[in-house]
């Protein structure tokens, strides 16, 4: 008998919980081999929750926190999860990520700028997360946590936060083919680290080799 996948609506739910219970703080040697561990063991097992179920939640969902997880417009500072559909493609670019994992930078009146994570290898992905943690209105990785101080001008010149660079991407509204789903502080590492980037027009190891290119 086929092992069954996690609903995506417990999906974070039951990762956090057995997180919780080894009594570990976040952004640690530990935490990472923990979260990397687990990401093997539900792709081994065949339990990971397929991308596009889980973008595709309904209105109704509401997270651990009693806080609605889908939301309609996107704020600074947060991390979300969804489906896109590039605008005209393959017309205009080469090539996208179907299942963008993003941190918004800056809101537009159509759409939003943000970092699409999915554009970095997971050893990069890290790095650049732990960068990013000095720009967090506190510590704690609660539902009330955000990248507060974070924007475009803020990563610029991509000194310090070099591993920004080709994660920077411009999102349309009237291209986004699922809800917004909110990712929340306690459930960052484990997003991180979710196989859920899907590239359209480009192999994934094409559009990696892409970022490593521009990172030189």
């Amino acid at each position: 008998m086929p092992t069954e996948r996690i609903p995506p609506r417990e999906f974070f739910l039951r990762i956090a919980e057995q997180y919780a219970a080894t009594n570990t703080t976040q952004s640690t040697s530990f935490a990472t081999n923990w979260f990397r561990r687990k990401v093997v063991e539900l792709r081994n097992t065949n339990r990971l929750p397929d991308a596009r179920v889980m973008t595709n939640m309904g209105a109704n969902l509401r997270s651990q926190y009693n806080v609605s997880r889908v939301v309609n417009r996107v704020v600074p500072g947060h991390m979300y999860l969804y489906e896109y559909i590039a605008e005209s493609y393959p017309m205009r670019i080469d090539y996208y990520d179907r299942f963008p994992l993003v941190i918004v930078l800056e809101p537009y009146r159509d759409g939003f700028l943000g970092l699409n994570l999915h554009y970095l290898n997971i050893k990069r992905r890290l790095e650049l997360f732990v960068q990013l943690s000095t720009l967090l209105n506190n510590e704690n990785y609660n539902y009330r946590s955000k990248f507060s101080r974070i924007s475009y001008d803020q990563l610029k010149p991509f000194t310090k936060y070099r591993n920004a660079k080709p994660c920077i991407k411009r999102y349309k509204y009237n291209n986004v083919e699922s809800s917004l789903l909110k990712v929340f502080g306690p459930e960052w590492e484990i997003a991180l680290f979710l196989p859920l980037q899907r590239f359209k027009g480009r192999s994934e190891s094409t559009a990696l080799a892409d970022s490593r290119r521009k990172l030189a």
